[in-house]
């Protein structure tokens, strides 16, 4: 009888622990009416703070995306909007690095019309460079889904509901030969920290290496962010659809060429 009633007790407890787990891992319903009223915080140099705390991080759209768990992040601070074209070019040619290419690009020089497009196309290495110069780096994977969700659940950094008028996408894109738009052109769909085109424009490159299972083992295998692996990328871009605008949609891309779409922002601890 003695073990019997231990084995009961052992039960409950186990219950008990995989009923928190299930607590945890599920994450709330998204419901805009009840989601929490945040105030930019945004610095003289156009980084905006996002405060430390969980979020609710993955979805059930892929499978790479899967589990969906909430985690917790120390406050850091990230770069409003995407890098210009016309920051870029201070940086390419004090660095003396050939130019990106078409289309913002021609015979070595930035397009002047274009100083406000996002740069495009940048690869990893090189986005990664200028955040360093500029004493910043490439936010983490994490990091860029968080500014761009909020702490709750969305499924786009405007709410809930898809409307292809809040960001650069494919839906608007039609017949246009350059289909970038100059940063911050869609104020409506700014994150709830006031982060802007998180969905849309062009493609984000984050620190992470890409790998489709991240999100179900443990993240202590380190592997240097250098290495010449797919990187991810993240929220889509003016070729992109409502999937792959997502908040939290998983792309990737070599380190070192440098696609049409590809450009980033910059984060940094203080």
């Amino acid at each position: 009888m003695r073990y019997l009633a231990l084995y009961a007790v052992f039960a409950v407890l186990s219950l008990a622990g995989v009923v928190q787990q299930w607590r945890q891992a599920v994450p709330p319903t998204y419901d805009a009416s009840n989601a929490p009223v945040v105030t930019p915080t945004v610095r003289d140099d156009g980084m905006v703070l996002v405060p430390a705390g969980p979020f609710v991080m993955g979805s059930e759209m892929a499978s790479d995306q899967l589990p969906v768990r909430r985690i917790w992040l120390p406050e850091f601070w990230i770069d409003r909007t995407e890098v210009t074209a016309g920051a870029y070019e201070q940086f390419r040619q004090a660095k003396n690095l050939p130019e990106p290419g078409p289309p913002l690009w021609r015979d070595g020089e930035l397009i002047a019309e274009f100083a406000e497009h996002p740069a495009y196309p940048i690869s990893w290495a090189r986005a990664d460079e200028y955040c360093r110069a500029m004493g910043k780096r490439l936010p983490t994977e994490a990091e860029w889904e968080k500014a761009a969700r909020g702490p709750d659940e969305r499924l786009f950094p405007w709410g809930n509901d898809w409307n292809n008028r809040m960001a650069n996408n494919s839906d608007i894109n039609i017949d246009r030969d350059i289909r970038s738009r100059p940063v911050g052109s869609f104020p409506e769909g700014a994150s709830p920290y006031g982060v802007l085109d998180m969905a849309g424009n062009v493609a984000e490159w984050v620190k992470d290496i890409y790998e489709p299972d991240a999100y179900s083992r443990s993240r202590l295998v380190f592997r240097p962010p250098w290495e010449p692996a797919p990187h991810v990328l993240r929220g889509g871009s003016f070729a992109g659809n409502q999937f792959t605008l997502s908040a939290a949609h998983r792309s990737h891309g070599d380190i070192d060429p440098e696609a049409a779409n590809m450009g980033f922002r910059c984060a940094s601890d203080r």
